[in-house]
């Protein structure tokens, strides 16, 4: 009988339970699809997914989902059973006067969880029937009080001290103090006493399997504790009738205090919440009071005590309301989410940034599911103007392009790689433009595919384009055309350079021809003359000769600057010694008019870099003109300084002159400029420094000059320093000297009468020279085979046959070829100087020149041999 109402009354508990379900699934349908429908409709994904969890929280409720288009886009599964109800919802949008599908919704409820309450309920629904058993044998044993009275009352205190709590298997069961045996036996004493016991045995079943809920009780709350702890949740509860709130420590670390300055009251937790939020929570508690258990999500600012305001999410449940349905007692969990709401709003401000920049893109962007259906375009028009979302992607397409389009569709979806072409496709108007089409695979985080189309217009481009090629040809025609005018004129200009290269060659050779012969003849002269009269005529001659010759080299180093013909040679450079070789040059001018020339040598040797014929250069140009100038009994000293960053050197030359006028500064290095002096008895040309600051520009260096009028003036060079060794210097010129044991026979080919008559003249008071001449190089080369003299001097501007190539027909000859051969020319430029070096001359002595120095040449070759 226990067992059968037991049964009766759980049969009818679970079809009220699944009546319940039943009505949870009415409720979905009528009040809550309405609202997911219009959050789908919006695409509102953050309010679908918290409804879908919100419908978890329903009895029985373990999962729900949406399927749009058959496909499922949102989904909330809290368990899956094995016995389950479901139910389908249509989501319908009102659009235009008519209801639209949007989606379906998918609703399981467990029956599962139905069993398990009813399983629950079992040792109580028994122990109750139980119960009312052992009443119903009360009233027997009082009908039947007589019969069995002492059996009873036995049986009675063994009732008594049944303690369900602490029954256990060791309690001893009830036996009555009768026969084991009887003729009526066994009679309804022994049922009861076999119901008791039965009852004592399931009461201690019962009670170890309480003991045992209890222990996996405990052991769910501490997973529950830890599950909690490690997602940084906290646990509250807040008993509004009491104000008070208790919290454990994660709570704590929420409002960033320890634990132990936590509060219980209310007061403590609301001036910590956000004013503006203070109203939404309690608009929260007061809402849909009917729901006794209504589920709780409340995202509030709470004051952090070192961070300042944090977002926090308090999810829970309002377990108990007053008569009126205001909530008096609720509880549930705390988490700082303040990272995330900034992370979303990030997302958010970037999702709207994106949006707005492709809504005004001029390239159309589309996401083509594996359907072909258009689910996203960044603008709603072109091609062709018509809303393209939900459409076939093909339909952009005229007919006859849809399968060219659909191939490239299908290799994207297919091979994964992207695909590129172009395609003509008409606007709104019909015209046809030209569009490049790349479509791109796209797997989104799910493992739904889709690709992305992006079309760009280049009509505008393809027409710019062939306008581009078109005036590419043009230009290269014209360029063309171009080129070859400026070739014509590179080429005009070039044989213009070599004009002048070879008019600047020419000059120097006609002006040094004849004053080789004026200062040779001068020389010989000087070296017979014994009437002093004649001997002051012949220095004058010199004189004028030697200051004839600088203006020539002057003139012609200038000129060979101006069409970029003089190159200087840059090495590390002994300062001291050109200063002192510039010094012994100018020594003799000094002493005649009576000037102190002295130089300051530093205490340590610098090198410098720079072109050590042209510093000299510079530095005698310099040195001249402060003596030229100076008065009578004046001073000229050269010292040096180092600069401040000690990279470079200055070397001032100061003198003792009349100054210059300040007004007449500026026009120091100006070619011919001599500054008033035109008139005065001191000789020059005006072109000395102008040569010395173009000189000076092509080795890097910075040439100036100061002045005072009436005390005097100083002129400078300033020198880079150099970091490695110091250019040897040239050898001092060769004294003249004589031959000891043998006479030197000497062969000089030349085609000019006097240069021939005057190197004659010059061998006449040399007993052990002895020279022999020839007029043209191919008599000199014969002559040089019988003779086989010790040095051949030769003139480079031959008759017939150059020097050079005189030169490469001795050294032809086994005889000759060591016999040093040294040129004698008025080709003094210096790419003839190079070029003569280069082709093997031994020595390259220009015309004019000093019989000792050439003498001297002569004795130290012939005497090497």
């Amino acid at each position: 009988m226990t067992t059968f109402i037991t049964a009766v009354d759980l049969y009818v508990d679970y079809r009220r339970d699944l009546r319940e379900i039943d009505s949870a699934f009415r409720f979905i349908g009528s009040s809550y699809a309405p609202s997911l429908a219009h959050s789908v409709w919006q695409f509102d994904a953050e309010a679908v997914q918290s409804q879908l969890e919100g419908l978890l929280r329903l009895p029985d409720i373990e999962s729900a989902r949406i399927d749009v288009e058959g496909r499922t886009r949102w989904s909330a599964v809290r368990a899956e059973s094995q016995r389950r109800l479901q139910t389908s919802v249509p989501l319908m949008h009102e659009q235009g006067g008519a209801a639209v599908l949007i989606g379906t919704l998918h609703v399981t409820a467990s029956v599962d969880g139905v069993l398990t309450r009813i399983g629950s309920r079992l040792v109580t629904a028994l122990v109750g029937n139980a119960v009312k058993t052992a009443l119903v044998a009360v009233f027997l044993l009082l009908v039947f009080q007589y019969m069995v009275t002492q059996h009873l009352a036995k049986v009675a205190r063994h009732v008594r001290s049944i303690d369900p709590l602490h029954a256990g298997p060791g309690d001893p069961p009830l036996v009555l103090d009768r026969h084991a045996a009887g003729r009526w036996r066994p009679d309804v004493l022994d049922t009861v006493v076999a119901a008791i016991n039965a009852l004592s045995n399931s009461v201690r079943r019962a009670n170890l399997e309480v003991q045992a809920s209890q222990a996996q009780l405990a052991d769910s709350e501490m997973r529950l504790r830890l599950g909690m702890e490690a997602a940084s949740a906290g646990l509250w509860e807040c008993d509004l009738a009491l104000q008070r709130v208790d919290a454990n420590d994660e709570c704590a670390r929420i409002v960033g205090v320890e634990p132990s300055q936590l509060r219980p009251q209310l007061a403590f937790w609301r001036e910590r919440v956000h004013p503006d939020d203070i109203e939404a929570v309690a608009a929260e508690l007061r809402s849909d009071p009917d729901q006794r258990t209504k589920a709780l999500r409340i995202e509030l600012r709470l004051r952090h005590e070192q961070l300042g305001w944090r977002w926090v999410v308090l999810r829970g449940r309002i377990v108990e309301r007053d008569a009126q349905g205001a909530p008096l007692r609720a509880l549930g969990t705390a988490m700082d989410v303040d990272d995330r709401k900034r992370a979303e709003a990030a997302v958010r401000a970037s999702e709207a940034r994106l949006r707005a920049l492709t809504a005004h893109t001029a390239v159309l962007i589309y996401e083509v599911d594996a359907n072909g259906r258009t689910i996203f375009a960044n603008r709603g028009d072109d091609p062709p103007r018509r809303r393209v979302v939900g459409t076939l992607a093909q339909d952009w397409y005229p007919p006859e392009q849809r399968e060219r389009f659909n191939g490239y569709l299908h290799a994207a979806f297919t091979s994964g790689s992207r695909q590129s072409f172009e395609s003509m496709l008409p606007n709104e108007a019909g015209v046809p433009r030209h569009y490049v089409i790349t479509i791109a695979p796209i797997t989104a985080a799910d493992g739904a595919r889709s690709v992305a189309i992006t079309a760009l217009d280049v009509s505008e481009l393809k027409q710019a384009q062939e306008a581009l090629l078109e005036a590419n040809r043009r230009l290269e025609s014209r360029v063309l055309e171009r080129t070859r005018a400026l070739e014509a004129a590179r080429d005009e200009a070039e044989r213009a350079n070599r004009g002048k290269s070879e008019f600047l060659s020419r000059m120097s050779h006609e002006l040094r021809t004849p004053m080789n012969a004026i200062l040779g003849f001068a020389q010989l002269l000087e070296m017979t003359e014994r009437s002093d009269k004649h001997g002051h005529w012949l220095s004058e001659i010199r004189h004028a000769g030697d200051h004839l010759l600088e203006l020539i080299d002057e003139l012609l180093d200038l000129a060979r600057i101006e069409v970029g013909k003089l190159n200087v040679r840059l090495a590390p450079v002994d300062l001291d010694a050109v200063v002192q070789e510039a010094v012994s040059m100018c020594r003799v001018g000094a002493d005649a008019r009576q000037v102190a020339l002295t130089a300051d040598a530093g205490s340590d040797a610098l090198a410098v870099v720079a072109d050590r014929t042209r510093l000299r250069q510079i530095l005698v140009n310099f040195l001249s003109n402060a003596v030229k100038y100076n008065r009578v009994g004046g001073r000229v000293v050269v010292h040096r300084d180092r600069s401040a960053d000690g990279r470079r050197v200055r070397v001032t030359v100061s003198d003792t002159g009349p100054g210059i006028a300040s007004e007449r500064l500026a026009l120091l290095f100006t070619p011919f400029e001599r500054l008033g002096q035109e008139d005065s008895d001191v000789q020059g040309s005006g072109i000395g420094l102008a040569l010395s600051r173009r000189l000076a520009e092509l080795m890097h260096c910075d040439v100036g000059a100061e002045s005072v009028e009436g005390e005097g003036s100083r002129f400078w060079i300033e020198l880079p320093l150099a970091a490695t060794g110091i250019e040897a210097a040239v050898s001092a010129p060769l004294a003249v000297q004589r031959t000891a044991h043998r006479t030197l026979r000497v062969l000089y080919i030349e085609d000019n009468p006097i240069n021939l008559a005057l190197m004659q003249a010059a061998f006449e008071d040399r007993p052990d020279l002895e020279l022999l001449t020839a007029q043209d190089g191919a008599s000199g080369v014969a002559m040089a085979g019988a003779e086989r003299p010790d040095v051949i001097l030769l003139d480079i501007l031959l008759p017939r046959m150059s020097g050079f190539e005189v030169l490469q027909e001795l050294r032809r000859d086994p005889r000759l070829r060591d016999t040093p051969v040294v040129a004698v020319t008025a080709s003094a430029m210096a790419h003839d100087v190079d070029r003569g070096k280069a082709a093997g001359f031994a020595a390259y002595v220009t015309k004019p020149f000093r019989f000792d120095e050439l003498l001297a040449l002569v004795v130290t070759l012939g005497a090497g041999r």
